[in-house]
């Protein structure tokens, strides 16, 4: 049973995409409790699951960006961003593991301008402090099985 610490309007879940219904799933099939702002975040960007404890969210446009900054918990979450090229913000919800963390980073250099780079820096800004992350990027097709 899901115990939710917030009132859902019922019309919410009714009218929402399909895309949007598989990762509502995803995130009560992960979750025991939900804020309203994971919610809220479940409109914007890509969805992905990398392992059971780890789910990220990349932007696909300017608007995501804003929306999934102003949406995550500085005090749980990490946001990843490409250094010196465009590129989407990541969110990464809740504590990674190093493996899902560096994961991540390729996902979202993968998304970005620098995707065809061999070696691509990512800013990593948690909750315990910054850190630059090298990775090699991961294409779009290379992870669209670990899309919610």
């Amino acid at each position: 049973m899901f115990r939710l610490s917030f009132w859902v309007r019922p019309t919410m879940i009714l009218v929402a995409s399909s895309s949007r219904k598989c990762r509502l799933r995803d995130l009560f099939a992960h979750q025991t409790q939900t804020q309203t702002a994971e919610l809220e975040m479940l409109k914007y960007g890509r969805h992905f699951r990398l392992d059971d404890a780890t789910k990220i969210i990349v932007g696909r446009t300017q608007k995501d960006n804003r929306n999934i900054l102003a949406l995550q918990d500085p005090h749980r979450d990490t946001t990843l961003n490409v250094i010196n090229y465009p590129g989407p913000v990541v969110v990464v919800a809740g504590r990674a593991s190093g493996e899902a963390l560096v994961t991540a980073a390729a996902i979202c250099a993968g998304y970005s301008k620098a995707a065809r780079q061999t070696e691509v820096d990512v800013l990593a800004s948690s909750p315990d402090g910054r850190q630059t992350l090298r990775v090699k990027p991961l294409r779009p097709d290379d992870v669209h099985a670990l899309m919610v």
